[in-house]
Protein backbone atom coordinates (compact mmCIF):
# COMPACT_ATOMS: atom_id res chain seq x y z
CA UNK A 1 0.00 0.00 0.00
CA UNK A 2 1.24 3.45 -0.87
CA UNK A 3 1.53 5.86 2.09
CA UNK A 4 0.43 9.47 1.91
CA UNK A 5 2.99 12.16 2.68
CA UNK A 6 1.20 12.78 6.00
CA UNK A 7 1.53 9.09 6.93
CA UNK A 8 5.23 9.12 6.03
CA UNK A 9 5.77 12.28 8.13
CA UNK A 10 3.99 10.65 11.06
CA UNK A 11 6.02 7.44 10.83
CA UNK A 12 9.35 9.27 10.62
CA UNK A 13 8.39 11.63 13.43
CA UNK A 14 7.28 8.72 15.67
CA UNK A 15 10.70 7.09 15.28
CA UNK A 16 12.25 10.39 16.39
CA UNK A 17 9.99 10.68 19.45
CA UNK A 18 7.75 13.23 17.81
CA UNK A 19 4.21 13.43 16.58
CA UNK A 20 2.84 15.29 13.57
CA UNK A 21 -0.67 16.66 13.27
CA UNK A 22 -2.22 17.90 10.03
CA UNK A 23 -5.48 19.67 10.89
CA UNK A 24 -6.40 17.07 13.51
CA UNK A 25 -9.28 17.79 15.92
CA UNK A 26 -7.96 18.79 19.34
CA UNK A 27 -9.77 15.83 20.96
CA UNK A 28 -7.79 13.40 18.78
CA UNK A 29 -4.45 15.13 19.32
CA UNK A 30 -4.93 15.10 23.09
CA UNK A 31 -6.04 11.46 23.01
CA UNK A 32 -2.71 10.55 21.38
CA UNK A 33 -0.78 12.38 24.11
CA UNK A 34 -2.99 10.82 26.81
CA UNK A 35 -2.27 7.30 25.55
CA UNK A 36 1.46 7.97 25.32
CA UNK A 37 1.65 9.49 28.81
CA UNK A 38 -0.92 7.21 30.45
CA UNK A 39 -2.91 10.07 31.92
CA UNK A 40 -6.43 11.36 31.70
CA UNK A 41 -7.06 14.34 29.48
CA UNK A 42 -10.61 15.66 29.28
CA UNK A 43 -11.59 17.99 26.44
CA UNK A 44 -14.72 20.14 26.65
CA UNK A 45 -17.10 19.71 23.69
CA UNK A 46 -16.93 23.40 22.77
CA UNK A 47 -13.19 23.17 21.95
CA UNK A 48 -12.90 19.50 20.91
CA UNK A 49 -13.20 20.22 17.16
CA UNK A 50 -10.57 22.98 17.01
CA UNK A 51 -7.84 21.94 14.59
CA UNK A 52 -4.20 21.31 15.48
CA UNK A 53 -1.23 21.22 13.12
CA UNK A 54 2.50 20.93 13.58
CA UNK A 55 5.27 18.68 14.86
CA UNK A 56 5.64 18.12 18.63
CA UNK A 57 7.84 16.13 20.96
CA UNK A 58 5.88 13.23 22.45
CA UNK A 59 7.83 13.66 25.69
CA UNK A 60 6.82 17.33 26.03
CA UNK A 61 3.16 17.23 27.05
CA UNK A 62 3.54 20.47 29.00
CA UNK A 63 4.97 22.19 25.91
CA UNK A 64 2.05 20.99 23.80
CA UNK A 65 -0.44 22.16 26.43
CA UNK A 66 1.24 25.58 26.52
CA UNK A 67 1.04 25.77 22.74
CA UNK A 68 -2.69 25.02 22.60
CA UNK A 69 -3.39 27.46 25.43
CA UNK A 70 -1.88 30.26 23.38
CA UNK A 71 -2.52 29.08 19.83
CA UNK A 72 -6.05 27.76 20.23
CA UNK A 73 -7.12 30.14 22.99
CA UNK A 74 -8.12 27.42 25.44
CA UNK A 75 -7.75 27.02 29.20
CA UNK A 76 -5.68 24.12 30.50
CA UNK A 77 -6.32 23.06 34.10
CA UNK A 78 -4.24 20.43 35.88
CA UNK A 79 -6.00 18.59 38.68
CA UNK A 80 -4.29 17.12 41.75
CA UNK A 81 -4.93 13.55 40.54
CA UNK A 82 -2.98 14.24 37.31
CA UNK A 83 -5.99 14.70 35.04
CA UNK A 84 -5.73 17.56 32.56
CA UNK A 85 -8.88 19.48 31.56
CA UNK A 86 -9.03 21.59 28.41
CA UNK A 87 -11.90 24.04 28.08
CA UNK A 88 -12.81 27.34 26.48
CA UNK A 89 -11.27 30.41 28.02
CA UNK A 90 -13.64 32.16 30.39
CA UNK A 91 -15.22 28.85 31.44
CA UNK A 92 -14.23 27.40 34.80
Amino acid sequence: RKLTSAEVDDTIAWRQGQIVFHGVPLRDALARFARYHGRGIVVAPEVADRRVGGRYSLDDLDGFLSFIEEGLQVRVTRELNGTVRVSARGVR
